[in-house]
């Protein structure tokens, strides 16, 4: 399941863009995988991906810190 959440956060940083419809899936797919709650880096980003959904909208600062985020979970240069 870590290497599925490892896929879906590829699939999102794809197109250069993260938006909220793409958080809210992965937070439904996350909510559904509650099993791996305790696991890192599961609940690291169920923490910041429930943040940005819940500010409602991404604004740039937001945006940056899931860029930066997503890239050291991935760990993409």
């Amino acid at each position: 399941d870590l290497h599925f959440l490892q896929g879906i956060c590829y699939g999102i940083m794809a197109d250069g863009d993260i938006n909220k419809y793409e958080l809210e899936m992965l937070k439904k797919w996350m909510d559904e995988n509650e099993h791996l709650s305790a696991t890192y880096p599961f609940n690291e980003i169920y923490e910041v991906v429930e943040e940005a959904i819940g500010k409602g909208k991404i604004d740039a600062e937001e945006y940056k810190h899931l860029v930066r985020y997503f890239k050291e979970f991935l760990k993409i240069e």
